[in-house]
């Protein structure tokens, strides 16, 4: 089994903090033989409809951000998957885009089953699930509120030879609410659990 990273970073200030937040963790991942890692629901530039103030969509800014993750990946040998805003003809999507070690884009998987409220109104589905292959392993994505309540986005990929399903996401806050004391007692980390048991894989969850 590859090395596998899940990066839970703040959100950043802006999208080029982001991108060097980024860089930092991937130096570190090559320092530790990491092979594939997995950062948080479109941290580039942060989930519109949280409670994050955010610019509105510059698609500019985004493929420049995503050609230095390539170089950035390419240079440290790392794949990786990062989630990040992208305008499309049907609208604005929330991505997770998976680069592989050698700075290939390998594709992307959508958030397709989006949190009523705030989110549905600032992001569109694609309605597409993909299976990827890099770093010698075979995964699939779900993004945040999917995981949660959708089981079969995981048993999509499970059944088309997914060992792993990384899960995106931006649940909580550090700033409000009740404080958790002991992991394994919320509605998200029992639905943790019963991904991986249904479909006998690994499920890899990283939060902001």
């Amino acid at each position: 089994m590859p090395r596998i990273g899940l990066a839970a970073l703040k959100g950043p200030e802006n999208v080029e903090h982001g991108v060097d937040k980024i860089a930092s963790v991937i130096k570190i991942c090559r320092s530790r033989k990491v092979d594939i890692v997995c950062f948080p629901e479109t941290y580039l530039p942060g989930l519109r409809g949280a409670d994050f103030d955010l610019p509105s969509p510059d698609q500019q800014v985004m493929e420049g951000a995503l050609k230095s993750l390539r170089g950035l990946c390419r240079d440290a040998q790392v794949a990786a998957i990062v989630g990040m805003e992208w305008i499309t003809d049907g609208g604005l999507e929330n991505r997770a885009v998976v680069i592989s070690g050698a700075g290939r884009v390998l594709g992307h998987q959508t958030k397709n089953q989006i949190t009523p409220g705030g989110e549905s109104r600032n992001y569109n589905p694609d309605g597409q699930r993909r299976v990827f292959k890099t770093a010698g392993l075979t995964f699939g994505i779900t993004i945040c509120h999917e995981g949660w309540r959708y089981p079969e986005t995981v048993r999509w990929p499970a059944v088309r030879g997914a060992k792993i399903v990384f899960q995106p996401q931006v649940t909580g806050s550090d700033r409000k609410g009740r404080k958790l004391r002991r992991w394994g007692g919320s509605l998200y980390e029992k639905a943790m659990q019963c991904r991986a048991a249904e479909n006998t894989i690994y499920f890899a969850s990283v939060n902001q």
